[in-house]
């Protein structure tokens, strides 16, 4: 389970531009990230993110 939380969400932060250079973004991996529609989780992080100076919400 662990594993395809790791995935879905490496799979996310690359939907949504990132990695991002010089930055560290860590996201806590609950265990409804893995029932929750995929789309629900990109915009989640998305809204985390957004906001933040190294973040470029154009890239979505």
């Amino acid at each position: 389970m662990r594993n395809a939380a790791k995935r879905r969400l490496r799979a996310v932060v690359h939907d949504i531009g990132g990695p991002w250079n010089g930055v560290d973004v860590a996201f806590m991996a609950k265990p409804l990230l893995l029932n929750a529609p995929y789309d629900k989780v990109v915009d989640a992080c998305f809204h985390a993110l957004e906001g933040h100076e190294f973040f470029d919400s154009a890239s979505r």
